[in-house]
């Protein structure tokens, strides 16, 4: 209902009540919980009080002096508390009021935002990495904290893979201990890695306490907290822009030096996220442009181990301000789409022509030839439809073996050097098998925009 519908209704419902029923109004008690909101108060009251200007001049001509002012008075005061009444019909139902109350925190080093049910929760996360050195386990990073009241989380990374082994750490506050446990941990290529920690129970940080962690033989400084940024949705964390039905946010986070971190942010339906928002290139020459406040290109910094797609690191050596981010395209991989069955005829030798029509989340998708490469594997060609020129085109998928299953199954691919869709995939199977069976699940979607982002 707009404002103006809201308005009319309640002030329709007042020009019904009779004196005597306005009257009977001041004696009901209203709750102190569930305000309605000012502004509509303010509004309608401004509207009341007119009529109650005229009803008070019509009365002049009828009425002595005295009576004009206990009427008027009356009148305002059951008036004012009708209005209050009938807002708190819209807004009492407890639907409305967590409607009203809703918001999103952001929480840096993590890189998501979540929703709340209460602006007044509190959570406290660290603005930026924070540094330290072991000596059991060499330089390692501070990536995140969250501390609310139902729980917490830290997130660790370093250079040495052995530290994984570390799988408890304490989280010291005001000298109180709280043991975090290792949910999980992954390592890549030179020895990188990451781990995230849990703790399951309440919290009391208040902001004011000194707080830092310690495992081993290893301490951290003092740890800096702040108040997780509140906003009622994505523009308010940072430069946004929305095409295509999507909206990305930029946060923006200086580092040491002058090195900055953006961080990127959008709210998509359960089971999405951008897997892409163009660091690499999503199809030949279609990547991320970030420009500096006189245009001038700015590199942004190669991943180093892991794949951090909604992050971008940049140094800021010309020192200026107002920078600006152009997402060209972004690509969605869909973990939610319904998986969806296809069977190939497998040729005893050689290759077939074949015309097996599927979909994946809407998309086409054909397959029209296989080939026996040998006794145990066979090639598939494969056509998604991946088209430059529409707003969203199928560019890739997943294979399971069974449906709806999260493991997927051993395969390899091919695909196209310019649009970087599939093409060719390559399957194991048994001699003499006269059919292969898989699911198709988990499509990469290329949904185009651009984007931009200013005033980094």
């Amino acid at each position: 209902m707009s404002r103006n519908e809201e308005d009319k209704e309640i002030m329709a419902w007042l020009e019904k009540l009779a004196p005597e029923e306005l009257n009977r109004l001041q004696g009901v008690d209203l709750p102190e919980s569930d305000p309605i909101d000012e502004t509509v108060l303010q509004r309608i009251k401004k509207r009341t009080l007119a009529r109650v200007e005229l009803e008070a001049q019509g009365a002049q001509k009828v009425r002595k002096r005295a009576a004009r002012k206990r009427l008027r008075l009356k009148w305002a005061a059951a008036l004012c508390l009708a209005v209050i009444v009938g807002g708190m019909l819209i807004v009492s139902s407890p639907e409305a009021r967590a409607q009203l109350k809703k918001a999103l925190q952001y929480i840096p080093g993590f890189g998501y935002v979540k929703q709340i049910d209460d602006v007044e929760q509190s959570a406290y996360v660290m603005d930026k990495p924070f540094k330290l050195h072991s000596e059991e386990h060499g330089n390692m990073t501070v990536d995140g904290i969250l501390l609310q009241m139902t729980g917490g989380q830290v997130l660790l990374s370093g250079e040495q893979a052995s530290a994984v082994i570390v799988k408890t750490l304490i989280l010291v506050i005001d000298q109180v201990n709280y043991e975090f446990k290792q949910s999980h941990a992954s390592w890549a290529g030179g020895g990188v890695w990451q781990a995230e920690y849990y703790y399951e129970g309440s919290i009391p940080y208040k902001g004011q306490d000194k707080v830092w962690i310690k495992f081993g033989q290893t301490s951290s400084e003092l740890l800096p907290l702040t108040k997780a940024m509140t906003a009622s949705d994505l523009a308010g964390f940072g430069s946004s822009d929305s095409q295509s039905g999507i909206q990305i946010t930029a946060v923006v986070t200086p580092l040491d030096g002058n090195s900055s971190k953006i961080n990127l942010l959008t709210q998509l339906p359960e089971g999405q996220n951008v897997d892409s928002y163009g660091k690499q290139p999503i199809e030949a020459g279609l990547e991320l442009q970030l420009t500096d406040g006189q245009g001038r290109p700015i590199t942004v910094k190669p991943d180093s181990g892991f794949v951090k797609s909604s992050e971008l690191l940049f140094e800021n050596t010309n020192g200026t301000k107002d920078h600006q981010l152009i997402i060209p395209a972004i690509s969605i991989k869909d973990a939610g789409a319904k998986h969806v069955k296809v069977i190939l005829p497998v040729p005893e030798e050689g290759a077939q022509d074949i015309h097996v029509t599927s979909q994946i989340a809407g998309f086409p998708v054909d397959f029209t030839r296989i080939e026996r490469v040998d006794a145990k594997s066979v090639r598939v060609d494969v056509d998604t439809h991946y088209n430059s020129a529409e707003q969203k085109s199928l560019q890739s998928y997943r294979l399971f073996e069974k449906k709806n299953f999260g493991f997927g199954m051993s395969y390899s691919w091919k695909i196209n050097e310019t649009t970087l869709a599939i093409e060719t995939m390559s399957l194991n199977v048994e001699p003499g098998q006269k059919e292969v069976t898989f699911y198709l699940g988990e499509p990469y979607i290329v949904v185009r925009g651009p984007w931009v982002l200013s005033g980094l």
